[in-house]
């Protein structure tokens, strides 16, 4: 049996993932994946930018002038990353390797997934 409230809470958590799709595909050119990768990739989506929509970039494709292999009108997404991250961000490009994305979260809001998950952490180590 559904509870009073929870057709608000469906229609809070869809006016979230709203907001969130559209800003995040005007400012980033998300693809809704739910399994965000932005921060850690310095606000470029790899999903929205790569042609290929790897995780982890750049695939080895890109030519010597930085642009995409095969797009090469495009500059590759890895290197913009990589640009962006600066001498400070590099070593952590180095030693991250993202896990492929969850297809079950596409069209989800990674904001609420990430506050979930912080809250689901919290509550289970010891106090």
């Amino acid at each position: 049996m559904t509870g009073h409230n929870d057709g608000a809470k469906d229609l809070g958590e869809r006016s979230v993932a709203a907001l969130e799709k559209s800003l995040k595909y005007l400012a980033f050119k998300c693809e809704d994946c739910g399994d965000c990768h932005l921060p850690e990739n310095f606000g470029y989506c790899t999903l929205g930018d790569c042609k290929k929509g790897l995780s982890n970039a750049p695939c080895g494709d890109a030519t010597v002038a930085g642009h995409c292999g095969n797009d090469t009108e495009k500059p590759c997404v890895g290197e913009l990353i990589y640009g962006a991250a600066g001498p400070e961000g590099r070593p952590f490009l180095r030693t991250t390797v993202h896990a492929p994305r969850d297809p079950d979260l596409c069209n989800t809001s990674s904001a609420l997934l990430c506050v979930l998950r912080a809250a689901s952490a919290r509550s289970l180590s010891p106090a």
